[in-house]
């Protein structure tokens, strides 16, 4: 969030934008507990997220602070791709390729986790999750094909973290 002020007395900014900061500080909570809580707003298959069904999500776009991305859950996912990416040495986000069996099918889905790369050594391939994410549509090259941001993730009963 923001704050504008206007000050009559241009010289004390410094002072002031301290001041200000601490008095702001001490009005919130721990840093650790400013996070709201994830609403999570449907579980669904990994199978239904198809091109038509993101596309239906995006109708309720313009997407903000008062109209937030639905956040759908997808438990019991099998990770079959880990990779870094970013900018060229300095990789800090992680692409994760999972898949699960939806009538008699394995689906697959690309899913972008940001600032995800530090943690890409307490997974592997094989590894299931249960995935909080945001769909979207990749468009690149004329094709298209559905993808994911993800929110949050837990690994799923049974598995243990390495």
């Amino acid at each position: 969030m923001a704050a504008g002020v206007t000050a009559a007395y241009t010289g004390a900014g410094a002072r002031f934008a301290e001041a200000f900061t601490r008095e702001v500080d001490a009005l919130l909570p721990p840093v650790d507990e400013q996070r709201p809580p994830l609403a999570i707003d449907s579980v669904c298959e990994l199978g239904e997220l198809d091109i038509a069904t993101v596309q239906d999500i995006d109708q309720l776009a313009p997407f903000g602070r008062e109209n937030r991305k639905p956040a759908l859950l997808v438990e019991g996912v099998e990770i079959t791709q880990l990779r870094p990416f970013g900018k060229a040495g300095a990789a800090k986000h992680l692409e994760l390729g999972v898949r699960k069996p939806w009538r008699g099918q394995q689906r697959f889905l690309r899913i972008q986790w940001w600032d995800g790369a530090q943690h890409a050594k307490a997974f592997e391939k094989g590894m299931r999750l249960d995935l909080v994410i945001e769909a979207g549509l990749d468009r690149f090259r004329g094709g298209v094909e559905p993808n994911a941001r993800l929110l949050d993730l837990k690994v799923a009963a049974g598995e243990s973290m390495r």
